[in-house]
């Protein structure tokens, strides 16, 4: 189970990986620090291996890096795979450490399932350094070691087979004389005979092997040409068989890109030899292969190729002059010689013999031989054949101009309809996009005409409220203003009228202030300054302030806070306004309970949070936002301007910060204030 879980988890993750800013290789490099486990970090480097399998010496450093791994979990399948890929790759670039992975698959592989492996790896080796190394000398080798031998085993009989058609095959082909390449032939079927013995999974690399092999030497018989189709299928099955061994994980990066190329680059070079329906098969394929610019470079040779034979001569020479192009700058010499030889052919199956002699003399430049007598002849011919069809040439020139006439006029004609089409289609959606601002204009109107009725509403009832809460206490004033001017009243009754008549006007005076307040604070948005304030102190004062003031035997009033110096940036008048504004709203509504005052930092000391909390109504859910509004009150019966908590959020906004009610509270009303510090 637990190896089934992270290979689901590796594969979940991977579409993840795929969509993020970070690319797969990086994301898969991280998951490396992660995992300990030598099974998850196997399939890791296989991953980044198959990821990396256009920069070759990359990714043999990671298949190096899976086969550790692979050996340290016993994963069979993705030895074998490693082991094939490092001897492939290291037979060019360093051959002395091919020795080592033999050896290596020797010692950890199980026997006997190993011996077939083993020697598949010795004539993969063997294949791979016939091509850049002296023949002679390489099959002297695999020979020699094969001799040492007292008695060849069943697989060291089939390399043996193998190496001997390598030989024949190399040897006619440095002679010239290709009429020995059949000879090599049944030397490479006999080996395909014997593994058919051999369980599908342990044949299976040594097959391809062979029938790649097979599928060359038929190449170089055009009446076999249904047998290099024939070898090639079975190629690709056996490489099938390869890519579907049990992992233990799917290869979800596995790119096929080299090992097709070398598939349809075979059947691409067959020319005519090839049926059409087959070659145009193949090279739809390629194309969905080569599926961005970086890719298609390296096959512009086949791609021409193809072209050339399908005489799409144009496209051929566009093919071919990319290739010449991209060559010059990233291959040897050498590599130029073909695609000059191909484009030599295509000029010459155009009859534009001239071009075709300035390519054949660019070619052997670059091969730096003695022309033949074969070769001048053939260049004498095209010289003569370029006289013959040089006035044809003018007289297509002149009617190609004509075409180029009426050609452009015609397109002149095909531009202006398409200007003015695209112009009335510019008005349509300028009249649509005029016509749109007009709706939103309109809505825009009726909203803002809502707003100003609201608003009105609101004047009015502010109006209204503003003359109860003057009248009373101006009523007040009066009438215990007569009561002292009264002489028929008592002087012992009378005691008591000033202090009423003082109360009165203490009202009067908060209303009148309240308002200048407002109407300072709502004339700017900027912030208020700030300076370093003892909030302790502040919130003490406003306590000891609301305690006397306090006619409520049944409400305790509390601050929280310890005695302790606790130095704030705020404005301390305007904070102490608003910490006045909440206690008395809190006192207000509380008949019975507690109104508490409580303030702290932040772990960081980047943030003041300031609570009121009472016991009182509360404020419904609904209405815990709206009460921050102007002339908003929650209890229409209870004296007030409905401005307290408006100037509050004002003043406390301009301080940077936020308030708010608490929504979890549910014992009354808690009301939060938060301001930065620092």
């Amino acid at each position: 189970m637990g190896k089934i879980s992270y290979i689901l988890i590796i594969l979940c993750a991977i579409p993840s990986l795929m969509m993020a800013n970070t690319t797969p290789t990086d994301s898969l490099k991280q998951l490396l620090g992660e995992y300990k486990d030598a099974e998850k970090r196997c399939e890791v480097y296989v991953h980044l291996a198959d990821l990396n399998v256009g920069s070759s010496n990359i990714a043999l450093d990671y298949w190096d890096k899976a086969l550790e791994e692979a050996i340290e979990c016993d994963n069979v399948a993705v030895i074998k795979i490693a082991l094939d890929e490092l001897v492939k790759g290291m037979s060019c670039i360093k051959p002395e450490k091919v020795d080592c992975y033999i050896q290596l698959a020797k010692d950890v592989l199980p026997i006997p399932e190993n011996n077939l492996f083993v020697s598949y790896l010795y004539s993969q080796n063997a294949s791979f350094r016939t091509s850049h190394e002296d023949v002679e000398t390489v099959i002297g080798e695999e020979l020699t070691r094969l001799k040492a031998k007292d008695k060849l085993t069943a697989e060291e009989q089939l390399e043996w087979e193998f190496l001997t058609a390598i030989s024949m095959d190399c040897a006619s082909v440095k002679s010239g004389g290709y009429s020995v390449v059949k000879d090599a032939i049944p030397y490479v079927e006999r080996v395909l005979s014997l593994l058919s013995s051999y369980p599908e999974e342990q044949r299976c690399f040594f097959e391809q092997l062979c029938h790649n092999k097979l599928s060359n030497l038929y190449m170089t018989m055009p009446e076999h040409t249904p047998k290099v189709l024939e070898e090639i299928s079975l190629m690709i099955s056996a490489h099938d068989v390869i890519n579907q061994l049990d992992l233990g994980f799917k290869r979800v990066f596995l790119d096929d890109f080299p090992f097709k190329l070398t598939v349809y680059g075979k059947v691409i070079y067959l020319g005519d030899d090839m049926p059409e329906k087959e070659a145009t098969a193949c090279y739809d394929k390629l194309m969905q292969l080569v599926n961005n610019e970086d890719r298609r470079k390296e096959v512009y040779d086949l791609i021409s190729l193809y072209h050339w034979r399908m005489k799409h001569y144009d496209k051929a020479l566009l093919y071919i002059d990319s290739c010449i192009a991209f060559r010059k700058e990233n291959a040897r010499v050498l590599d130029l010689i073909t695609p000059y030889e191909i484009k030599m052919g295509i000029y010459k199956d155009m009859k534009q013999y001239a071009k075709a002699l300035e390519t054949l003399e660019e070619c052997d430049s670059l091969r730096e031989v003695s022309r033949s007598e074969g070769i001048k002849k053939e260049m004498a011919e095209m010289q003569a054949r370029f006289n013959v069809y040089s006035l044809q040439l003018e007289k297509e020139k002149l009617t190609n101009r004509n075409n180029v006439v009426i050609i452009t006029v015609v397109l002149i004609l095909l531009l202006f309809i398409t200007g003015w089409t695209i112009y009335q289609r510019l008005m349509v959606k300028r009249l649509k996009h005029v016509q749109g601002d007009l709706v939103k204009s309109n809505e825009e109107i009726v909203i803002q005409r809502n707003r100003a009725a609201e608003s009105e509403k609101m004047k009015t009832a502010f109006l209204s409220s503003m003359c109860h809460e003057i009248r009373t206490p101006l009523n007040a004033i009066n009438g215990f203003t007569d009561l002292l001017l009264d002489k028929t009243i008592d002087d012992k009754l009378k005691e008591d009228f000033p202090g009423m008549i003082q109360e009165n006007i203490g009202k009067l005076t908060d209303l009148l202030n309240t308002m200048i307040e407002l109407s300072s604070l709502v004339c700017s948005t900027e912030k208020l300054p700030i300076s370093s304030a003892d909030i302790f102190v502040i919130c003490h004062q406003e306590i000891d302030l609301l305690k006397e003031a306090n006619t409520k035997h049944d409400v305790t009033i509390k601050l929280e806070n310890e005695e302790e110096t606790c130095l704030v940036w705020t404005h301390p008048l305007y904070l102490a306004l608003v910490l006045k504004n909440l206690l008395n709203n809190a006192v207000k509504f509380t008949d019975k309970g507690e109104v508490r005052l409580s303030y702290h930092l932040d772990m960081d000391g980047k943030e003041l949070l300031i609570t009121v909390t009472d016991e009182g109504i509360g404020i419904s859910p609904d209405k815990q936002e709206w009460v921050f509004e102007r002339f908003t009150k929650v209890d229409s019966f209870k004296p007030g301007t409905g401005l307290g908590l408006y100037i509050c959020r004002i003043i406390i906004t301009r301080l940077g910060g936020t308030i708010h009610v608490d929504p979890e509270y549910k014992n009354g009303c808690r009301i939060v204030i938060s301001l930065p510090q620092g």
